[in-house]
């Protein structure tokens, strides 16, 4: 197995390895998706809520069979998250990406005027 998939299966949904910076991130993503859904409520539009959830479903698609990948070469993924983190929930997932692709979604929504 190589150096980076070691590292990144040593704290693996280890939750001894939280650290303080979790709570404002999901405060973050719950805030948005909060703001979000009272929009769609009133407008009947759910494209942005829609649109994070879908992404989000993809990157745990990609992640899945990634981890996959890991478990019967036995060798490496195609790609790992070794590095720090404050929750490593799959091989290359980390709570902060899990933080970014729920977000990003809405963040370019908005910036572009689509919704």
């Amino acid at each position: 197995m190589t150096d980076a998939s070691v590292r990144a299966l040593e704290h693996l949904r280890d939750f001894s390895m939280l650290k303080w910076y979790v709570i404002p991130l999901l405060a973050i993503v719950l805030y948005i998706y909060s703001v979000e859904m009272r929009k769609a409520r009133s407008s009947g539009n759910w494209d942005a809520i829609l649109a994070g959830l879908t992404l989000f479903g993809m990157d745990f698609f990609n992640e899945t069979w990634n981890g996959w990948v890991l478990a019967i070469s036995g060798r490496s993924a195609f790609w790992t998250a070794p590095g720090d983190t404050a929750l490593r929930t799959l091989v290359g997932w980390n709570i902060e990406i899990m933080k970014l692709v729920l977000t990003n979604s809405d963040c370019i929504i908005q910036i572009e005027g689509l919704v």
